[in-house]
């Protein structure tokens, strides 16, 4: 009877160690910088920005042309004539 309490006790000692839990860390910025992908998403990034940054000097270039043509034309308009001007050109 001792025996076999023995060999329980010894099989249950066996199980409970081969279920430990093993937790492991990955560092992703490493994972993300070796894959391929990477390059060429940072190249497509960097010209959407560029592209971005052109679109929004255009922007900028054409609403200072309106405002100084507004006020070089402001001179000669009247005050009803500025406000529909004012509201009339987005």
């Amino acid at each position: 009877m001792k025996k076999l309490i023995v060999a329980g006790v010894m099989a249950l000692s066996f199980l409970g160690a081969s279920a430990q839990t093993k937790i492991g860390y990955v560092n992703t910025d490493e994972v993300i910088a070796a894959m391929p992908e990477t390059e060429k998403a940072n190249k497509e990034l960097q010209e959407y920005q560029e592209s971005l940054v052109k679109q929004g000097e255009e922007l900028e270039k054409e609403a200072n042309d309106k405002s100084a043509q507004f006020i070089k034309d402001s001179a000669t308009m009247s005050a009803s004539m500025k406000e529909i001007k004012r509201d009339g050109d987005h």
